[in-house]
């Protein structure tokens, strides 16, 4: 997987550092005194590809407070920083926008995580308890038996009953969660489209009927799962695609042990967008007409996007799900509601 290990000096000794490494015995070891100077998040550098993995310390913000409308409303959420780049290669990945290198970079120092955890958990009124979100900058669950993260954070909020941690995924490499009792206060969820779409748009990653099975063990074990229709992508058979995938969900998993459903229609900040336009400029999903709408960002034409938004909850609900657990993520004011 990893054929080449940017450590820096100040990690070197970490005993994570030291098992990871262990995991790739052919992969070429380099040191530095700093991991961005090889193409890590925030440096101008473009070196760096999947193949490569950047470990160093976390220095600076540990949680960045999600946007609006982000997740279930009423409580605040927050996404975790020590992973950057996804092993995957989906054609709308907003991180191709984000980050100038595919170099998969991973901060050693998961303590520090946990103490901003911890106090952010201590300072929050009981009816504003913190939700944390792992999978914003990289898949929680596709590294998760190399890096060790999702152990250390089922830990850490086993001792945190009141708090909420989120593993977003795509992956099926659910055992990390799946072998330890489960905790009601860690939900993993699954991002899902069609299946002909995911062959399309979601290059490298797991089937789609595989993380519906996988959502099923993961339910089956006691754990909460949810899903994220984010991004929904149109084509000429949305409506009809995006039903088969409905029933396929709540044939293996049943809706009703779904405890959050997100949609939210493919968008992009205007640098993103052309970013990622550039990045994969064969990509089916240009075919539509994009917009930049009034909060600045590039989406759909706004009756279509209501009308995806729409149709994708009203069949939701066919579904049995309760409208109370639909939720419009990232929207505009007003659209909310499709």
């Amino acid at each position: 997987m990893f054929e080449r290990i940017v450590v820096e000096e100040e990690a070197r000794d970490h005993p994570r550092v030291e098992r990871i490494i262990g995991r790739f015995p052919q992969a070429s070891v380099i040191s530095t005194e700093s991991i961005e100077s090889f193409g890590a998040p925030g440096c101008s550098s473009a070196s760096g590809s999947a193949t490569t993995l950047l470990l160093g310390l976390k220095r600076g913000i540990k949680l960045r407070p999600a946007p609006r409308d982000y997740g279930v409303p009423g409580r605040p959420h927050f996404g975790l920083t020590h992973q950057y780049n996804c092993i995957y290669a989906c054609d709308y990945c907003y991180l191709d926008g984000y980050f100038t290198s595919r170099a998969v970079v991973f901060h050693v120092n998961l303590e520090a995580f946990g103490e901003s955890i911890a106090q952010q958990t201590s300072l929050a009124p009981p009816d504003r308890q913190p939700w944390f979100h792992t999978g914003e900058y990289g898949d929680s669950l596709a590294l998760a038996g190399v890096f060790g993260d999702v152990d250390y954070f089922l830990n850490l909020f086993d001792g945190l009953p009141r708090a909420t941690l989120e593993l977003r995924t795509k992956s099926v490499r659910i055992d990390p969660v799946v072998q330890r009792p489960a905790l009601p206060n860690v939900i993993t969820s699954f991002t899902l489209m069609p299946q002909a779409y995911s062959r399309r748009y979601e290059r490298r990653t797991p089937s789609i009927p595989a993380r519906i099975e996988a959502a099923r063990r993961l339910v089956e074990a006691g754990y909460p799962v949810a899903i994220h229709l984010d991004p929904l992508v149109y084509e000429e058979d949305f409506e009809s695609a995006y039903r088969e995938l409905m029933v396929q969900v709540d044939q293996r998993l049943s809706t009703a042990r779904i405890a959050y459903i997100t949609v939210g229609a493919l968008r992009f900040s205007k640098p993103a967008f052309e970013r990622v336009r550039a990045v994969h400029p064969r990509s089916g999903l240009w075919a539509n007409e994009f917009v930049r709408s009034l909060d600045g960002k590039v989406r759909y034409f706004r009756p279509l996007r209501l009308w995806m938004l729409r149709k994708v909850k009203q069949m939701w609900q066919e579904q049995g799900i309760d409208p109370d657990r639909i939720h419009t993520c990232m929207e505009l004011p007003g659209d909310q509601e499709g």
